[in-house]
């Protein structure tokens, strides 16, 4: 029986594919042929993807794949080199080939902001003689280590500001591992000396018979809304025109919202109410 032949092999680098042609023993006029495939060892850290959760938005995972490797993922995926995942936790994908096996793993950690604006009040008066809430103390509570305001604000005492005028008042908070929230409030502007009739009575008599409101003829963009005790809407004119006469409503109290620019300062307006009588 002739012995099988050997070889020595030099010069072999990583992933070298060799091809072997030798002639057979028992025929020598044909040949047999071996492919040899050396790969190295398998690397760690295949495993790819962030390890900060700030939103509730999904993060992907990637596997660098590597020749002839078979994987598995922690969901027992074993055909998508990409997982997308929607919370934080620990997660992981085992890979081999030629008989070594290597387990990766990536903890994300939640790092998320929680961040809530708070006022002492939503409305604020515009005029000071009134008596009436004249500062609102907005609030702030989260777990930023960092925040900021739309507007100027004290560096020192960043979770409170007090503010004297309507507007849109944003916070902003931020921390170490770059996650972000915000968190907005409208504080409303009101004439706390509104002077509407509080009294309406449409019989037809020239006395009463419409809601006056005296300066509306000079805010060419006010606006009205009438509501009802349950808050349903009655009537809206934008601009009112000082022709308001609802003979069609029982006896009763109602509600008014009256904005004297809707259109460049919507969050200024007076509110009250108005007793009607159709006797």
């Amino acid at each position: 029986m002739t012995a099988a032949p050997t070889f020595t092999l030099s010069s072999l680098t990583q992933d070298s594919i060799l091809l072997l042609n030798y002639p057979s023993a028992n025929c020598p006029n044909s040949y047999a042929s071996y492919q040899i495939i050396l790969y190295d060892s398998l690397p760690e850290g295949l495993l790819q993807g962030p390890s900060v959760w700030c939103e509730a938005q999904p993060l992907t995972l990637q596997f660098l794949t590597q020749p002839q490797t078979d994987f598995v993922w922690f969901n027992q995926d074993s055909t998508q080199l990409i997982q997308t995942i929607s919370s934080p936790g620990t997660y992981w994908i085992s890979y081999s080939r030629c008989g070594q096996s290597i387990t990766d793993s990536l903890t994300i950690s939640d790092h998320s902001i929680q961040l809530a604006l708070n006022a002492s009040d939503s409305l604020i008066c515009m005029n000071s003689t009134s008596g009436g809430l004249t500062e609102v103390l907005l609030l702030v509570n989260s777990n930023a280590s960092q925040l900021s305001w739309n507007v100027p604000f004290d560096t020192l005492h960043s979770q409170q500001l007090v503010i004297s005028s309507p507007g849109v008042y944003t916070v902003y908070g931020t921390n170490d591992f770059g996650c972000s929230a915000t968190d907005s409030l409208s504080i409303y502007g009101v004439d706390c000396n509104a002077e509407v009739p509080n009294v309406i009575t449409p019989n037809g008599d020239g006395i009463n018979d419409v809601l006056l409101i005296a300066d509306a003829a000079l805010h060419p963009y006010n606006k009205l809304i009438v509501l009802n005790r349950w808050g349903n809407v009655l009537f809206e004119a934008a601009p009112y025109l000082n022709n308001y006469s609802p003979t069609e409503l029982v006896d009763g109290t109602y509600f008014y919202v009256y904005y004297p620019n809707a259109q460049q300062k919507p969050l200024f307006f007076k509110q009250g109410f108005f007793m009607l009588f159709s006797e």
